[in-house]
């Protein structure tokens, strides 16, 4: 017996392939068109940053309602968490102008916070699980990266847009080799 996987037995062949190679295209086309025109494509990126701080704050918020019985410790942290998103990105998309000129501090402020949760949590972690220390790393990069957007936003707003440019780039690419996967064959 065989015994491979490939995408298509992993995910199924779909005859709605077409629909992911085009979107993997507009995804390719759109971080070119990033680097391109890199003062538009952050008004986009401050225009999508703002509503995914609002759909993932509540996302937060009702994940963290529904599993305090669960997690009867430490569940007030996705809370905060959902609360200061959804407040924040809220804010972000009533004032696009503010958006733009304050996103690097906007990113320092979220980065800060949630390497501080990281770091608690890690300290919680430490006779419980083997991997606390992912979590005391992940807070101390969040921290480090945090300061470097503070001290220097024009360059953190210019890494924004690049990097945005490049994974869109990838991603685009990734999604077109993805679709000729699932592409059914003929036998």
């Amino acid at each position: 017996m065989k015994n491979s996987i490939s995408i298509s037995t992993f995910w199924g062949c779909s005859h709605h392939w077409r629909l992911l190679f085009i979107l993997g295209i507009l995804t390719a086309i759109c971080g070119v068109w990033f680097f391109l025109r890199p003062e538009t494509a952050y008004a986009i990126l401050s225009v999508f940053f703002g509503l995914s701080l609002l759909i993932g704050g509540f996302i937060l918020l009702m994940l963290a309602s529904v599993n305090r019985q669960e997690r009867p410790i430490g569940w007030w942290g996705s809370i905060i968490s959902g609360a200061f998103s959804v407040v924040t990105g809220a804010f972000l998309i009533m004032n696009l102008g503010f958006t733009e000129s304050a996103l690097p501090y906007v990113f320092a402020g979220i980065l800060f916070f949630q390497g501080i949760l990281n770091l608690f949590s890690s300290i919680r972690m430490y006779n419980i699980f083997n991997m606390w220390w992912a979590y005391l790393l992940n807070g101390v990069l969040l921290l480090i990266f945090s300061f470097i957007f503070f001290f220097y936003p024009f360059s953190s707003a210019v890494a924004l847009v690049f990097v945005s440019a490049i994974m869109m780039v990838y991603w685009g690419i990734s999604m077109v080799f993805i679709s000729l996967d699932l592409c059914p064959r003929k036998n």
